[in-house]
């Protein structure tokens, strides 16, 4: 389970209430499972996936966000005046091309719906860009890591889901429960 708000800041949900919660709600089923193999679930709390969940667990957990990102346009000129190369490390490394830097007005724009919330620009800035405010996790499911072949990725199930503690993590627990029965 990755320390998730306890020591990082691109947490978004809490892995250890969710870590403890779920190895709780699950004990039997995790520890002394009724099935001829043990069913694994990871918590990373962002797409950085520091516990390498989606290469090694029957369920990933992985923090994300829904919204857009938000840009501190004075924080993105700070980094150009600190000659920091904006357009050729952020912008030209994004996967989709989803951010423009504008060199004359030292601004960064977004084109939301092309961002696949991967975390690149918020490593390189993270003073002028942090994830959305409604922030939650992807449901992932069949990773597997063997010694024979090489690893094999998880696939999405659930684009985005809240991660309450308040409700006790209630949709997620039902989501298990199902992707077990299924």
């Amino acid at each position: 389970c990755c320390v998730g708000p306890g020591r990082c800041e691109f947490a978004c949900y809490d892995t250890l209430e969710a870590c403890y919660n779920i190895t709780n709600e699950f004990m039997d089923e995790l520890h002394r499972p009724m099935w001829p193999y043990k069913s694994k679930i990871k918590f990373s709390g962002c797409a950085n996936d520091c516990t390498g969940a989606i290469a090694r667990a029957d369920i990933s957990v992985i923090g994300t966000w829904r919204d857009t990102l938000i840009i501190d346009q004075v924080a993105v000129k700070e980094y150009a005046a600190e000659k920091f190369p904006i357009k050729s490390q952020v912008c030209d490394k994004c996967p989709t091309k989803c951010l423009t830097y504008n060199a004359e007005t030292q601004e960064l724009a977004i084109v939301a719906e092309d961002c696949t919330r991967c975390n690149h620009c918020i490593n390189l800035m993270p003073k002028a860009i942090r994830a959305g405010n409604e922030k939650g996790a992807t449901i992932l499911v069949g990773g597997k890591s063997t010694i024979v072949q090489s690893a094999f990725m998880s696939s999405v199930v659930v684009p985005f889901m809240k991660m309450e503690v308040e409700d006790d993590f209630a949709e997620f627990k039902d989501t298990v429960r199902r992707i077990w029965e299924w």
